[in-house]
């Protein structure tokens, strides 16, 4: 087992190198989408040359949270070390780094998740080592952080290590008696942290907070002092995060300012759909200001209640899984994750091309832990569109009025969140039929009877007749060759049991 491990672990450090080689090719070969990188550029150069505390003075424009700014200024003071000039490929390679580096290690992370989930289950390490090199090789990877030269990908890492979190928390508390002590509840506040630190670089991980809230209560469900316990600490821990992040930005505007600043980025584009393909695009909204109507409403309301919808189907799917209480309860968070991101891209206004994708690590994983191909079908679909969508928009187009082909792909992008919908609803129900080994889903094991539940006792209604006694025949002395024996006549059997 141990020389088969050893040689899984060595295709993933081979896809590993083989996701960061094309990578850093393309970064160096390709400057990416001029308005985000010239932007990227210039904060940088900023931040270098006065600081994060006099970084906002005289209202200068940013609308990307503070803590990316952190990683910006870093990035451009590596870049001045190295003496890298601007636009060149060792530029680029630097500037482009940590949405790269994010991809390998959220690969990385995601191997280890799948393998000591499904724990020597069937073709376990294969689904592992399916989830890595997807994520490695995925078009829609490379093309956001290593062509475009966005930074989606460190979102998506933090969401990932996030979840590794809260499964790791649930998963200790659910296999031990005592929890392990307070292990469940500082794997849980470890997760909230990292949470909150991918807030401070994208808004767009506040998306998946009820997903955060359905880990919670699996927690609480299993050890509700504890559970309860790691909740408010992991709020009060959240909060400290983002208070840290703010704070070299703070000397100069304050906090509440910085917080005003950290809300709007929110509240830009204030349109039906800018350049996503997906529902509003379909229908003609692309680029539409969000307050015009649409079939009596408003493109906004409309989002509003999709939005609404969806937190209450998202309820639903979990408090199905919470009847069947199973060990596959616990990836429900992640696959919700994906529900929540795949929904808000599709039916939410102020939708951008790039907000599916933390669909992709999150719907891969899912598929991983569940063995589900209904699920690695989606997160193909999935990928093929946002690829197509940012490729679209790299090269120019601004989806105003669509065409046809760009249209089908938006009716695709639908069906395709509709499909997830369905086969969510229908895993959340789903119960792992397993004993208590994880060998009992192989062939001809034997299935074992769960430590948890006594054995029933057998019911006899018809009495038990007593069996006659018989006497045991003569020892038979024999005088001829074994094989030359008479076969022997056998006594009066026994009565019969009933």
């Amino acid at each position: 087992m141990q020389k088969f491990r050893n040689k899984y672990v060595g295709i993933l450090i081979g896809l590993v190198v083989v996701g960061l080689a094309v990578r850093f090719i393309v970064a160096a070969s390709m400057y990416g989408f001029k308005v985000d990188m010239d932007d990227f550029a210039v904060w940088g150069s900023r931040m270098v040359c006065v600081g994060p505390a006099q970084f906002y003075a005289g209202d200068y424009w940013c609308d990307y949270p503070p803590g990316y700014l952190l990683v910006v200024w870093a990035v451009s003071f590596i870049g001045d070390a190295l003496h890298a000039s601007y636009a060149s490929p060792l530029w680029l390679i630097v500037h482009k780094s940590p949405a790269i580096i994010c991809d390998c290690a959220c690969a990385v992370i995601m191997w280890n998740v799948v393998r000591r989930f499904l724990n020597e289950r069937p073709h376990s390490e294969v689904w592992a080592l399916m989830a890595a090199g997807c994520y490695l090789l995925n078009p829609a990877g490379i093309v956001d952080s290593a062509a475009w030269g966005q930074v989606d990908g460190v979102l998506a890492f933090f969401l990932v290590l996030m979840f590794a979190c809260y499964m790791r928390g649930v998963m200790i508390a659910r296999d031990t008696v005592d929890g392990e002590g307070y292990r469940p509840l500082l794997w849980m506040v470890a997760g909230s942290a990292l949470w909150a630190l991918g807030i401070t670089m994208k808004m767009q991980g506040i998306i998946v907070a009820p997903a955060v809230f359905f880990a919670f209560l699996l927690l609480i469900k299993r050890e509700r002092k504890m559970g309860l316990i790691a909740l408010a600490a992991s709020i009060v821990t959240a909060f400290v995060v983002v208070l840290a992040v703010l704070a070299p930005f703070a000397p100069k505007v304050g906090f509440a300012a910085l917080i005003s600043r950290f809300m709007a980025t929110l509240g830009s584009y204030e349109l039906a759909s800018v350049n996503a393909l997906n529902f509003f695009t379909m229908v003609g909204a692309g680029w539409v200001g969000q307050s015009e109507p649409f079939l009596g409403l408003t493109y906004r309301l409309w989002g509003t209640i999709a939005l609404v919808l969806l937190v209450i189907f998202t309820f639903a799917c979990f408090i199905r899984a919470w009847k069947t209480d199973n060990r596959l309860s616990v990836v429900l968070p992640v696959l919700m994750a994906a529900v929540l991101v795949v929904g808000f891209f599709t039916f939410s206004v102020r939708v951008h091309e790039r907000y599916l994708f933390c669909a992709i690590p999150l719907l891969l994983m899912a598929a991983a832990l569940y063995r589900d191909v209904h699920l690695t079908v989606a997160f193909c679909l999935v990928t093929a569109i946002e690829t197509y969508n940012m490729i679209i928009v790299m090269n120019g187009a601004y989806l105003m009025d669509t065409p046809p082909f760009q249209t089908f792909a938006c009716g695709v992008m639908v069906a395709t969140c509709l499909y997830v919908f369905a086969r969510s609803w229908q895993l959340s129900g789903k119960v792992e039929h397993t004993a208590n080994s994880a060998c009992a889903e192989r062939p001809g094991y034997p299935q074992l009877v769960e430590p948890n539940e006594p054995n029933e006792p057998i019911e006899c209604n018809d009495p038990i007749e007593p069996t006659e006694s018989v006497e045991s025949p003569e020892p038979i002395e024999s005088t001829k060759p074994l094989e030359s024996l008479e076969p022997i006549e056998s006594a009066e059997p026994a009565g019969r049991v009933e």
